[in-house]
């Protein structure tokens, strides 16, 4: 083994829309006109135009400010818009006065672990499960946060729990294989992120989590399979630069080890991944930023490598 799972990625979700208002909205011409606003605001959500839904969710609350809906629906905006402790006070703001709401718990829950506050997360998301036993996502973004705070059982539990819940759950499927690779149990992670592929074969964080487990089990020709599938269809800068450092980090060990040949050719794969973060950044961005030229540097250390990145 020759490296760890340090950069494991899973998927967040975005707290999803409530597409329709609840029997608390009093049918009134105001009323009538705060969810003409709403339902234009969950359209330009679907459309994913926060800053316009924003506005809209607003209106509606003008018109009507006893609409859980609708703020619950703005607490979504404002996350959706990078705004997460604005995010967090509209879904408290809800929870006031409706206690029985549990996506605005699930809402809060994100929101929180946005900025970091996981313990706090999982408190909220510990009550939206109080009202919603079944509840899919809370259970699966409860494992996310308990990932992160590295109580690893906890979160292995709360996976099964919304793969019980929910059929075919792309990002739960994949953060049982997260959790598993954390706790050593290889194969049934390979097994995790083979299934998580099996439903959504251009997944870029399950081929790059198989290949940083693939590489952790001593693979390199294997972990050079999907991250070169990664480049191909799917270029993500950031999991090249991640697979980079990780290669590093082996060829570190390797040669403490004395392990010459091997530490070569970990190194060389590293550069090849500097070079491709480097050149998938220059794909999504005209303007030249630090991160990219400090990329370009390591990748092109030799040209016959930054060559082998195209």
């Amino acid at each position: 083994m020759v490296t760890t799972l340090t950069h494991t990625q899973i998927t967040d979700e975005r707290p999803p829309l409530m597409a329709k208002p609840g029997p608390a909205v009093q049918r009134t011409k105001r009323a009538e006109r705060a969810m003409k606003e709403f339902q234009h605001g969950v359209e330009l959500g679907e459309k994913n135009r926060y800053d316009e839904a924003l506005l809209a969710f607003e209106a509606a609350l003008n018109l009507y400010p006893d609409f859980p809906e609708a703020r619950y629906n703005y607490g979504v905006a404002l996350s959706n818009l990078g705004r997460y402790e604005q995010a967090q006070s509209s879904y408290e703001e809800v929870l006031k006065d409706y206690l029985d709401f549990p996506e605005a718990y699930l809402g809060k829950g994100i929101a929180l672990a946005r900025v970091g506050q996981h313990e706090d997360a999982v408190a909220a998301l510990d009550g939206a499960l109080q009202l919603r036993p079944d509840f899919a996502e809370a259970h699966f973004h409860r494992g996310v946060n308990l990932l992160r705070l590295r109580r690893n059982e906890d979160a292995l539990k709360a996976f099964m729990s919304a793969l019980a819940s929910r059929d075919h759950y792309v990002e739960a499927q994949l953060g049982l294989g997260a959790v598993l690779a954390r706790l050593g149990r290889f194969d049934e992670a390979l097994i995790a992120f083979d299934q998580t592929l099996a439903l959504r074969p251009d997944f870029p964080e399950a081929h790059f989590d198989r290949a940083l487990l693939l590489l952790t089990t001593g693979n390199l020709d294997a972990a050079d399979v999907e991250m070169e599938h990664l480049w191909i269809h799917c270029t993500v800068p950031q999991m090249h630069r991640d697979y980079a450092r990780v290669l590093e980090q082996a060829a570190r060990q390797l040669r403490k080890q004395g392990r010459k040949e091997e530490t070569d050719q970990y190194r060389q794969k590293a550069r090849r991944a500097w070079a491709r973060s480097a050149k998938g950044m220059w794909k999504d961005r005209e303007d030249i930023t630090d991160q990219w030229l400090s990329d370009l540097r390591r990748g092109w250390e030799h040209r016959s490598v930054a060559d082998s990145a195209s």
